[in-house]
């Protein structure tokens, strides 16, 4: 299977902004992967340019390729459990 990916216009430009301005940085990251991979990078450079595992790379294309950008939006489980009750 060849790892690539090919985005129209505006996919393209909805992940470059994604890329830029989302204010998680894996997100950020996802979709620069996404360009990069459409770019015809190979998932091992993108995986050190990135600071991610090759499967992480693959992650993303399999999400992408599954179900577009909700599946690349999906997961974010970044940032500190609360250590307060909803109650409290």
């Amino acid at each position: 299977m060849k790892c690539t990916i090919e985005l129209n216009d505006v996919e393209k430009r909805t992940l470059q902004e994604l890329a830029l301005g989302h204010p998680y940085e894996d997100f950020r990251a996802r979709g620069q992967g996404m360009v990069l991979l459409d770019a015809g990078q190979r998932v091992h450079e993108i995986a050190t340019q990135l600071d991610v595992s090759k499967k992480t790379v693959y992650n993303w294309m399999n999400a992408w390729r599954e179900k577009g950008l909700c599946g690349l939006l999906n997961g974010h489980k970044g940032g500190r459990p609360r250590s307060l009750s909803e109650d409290m």
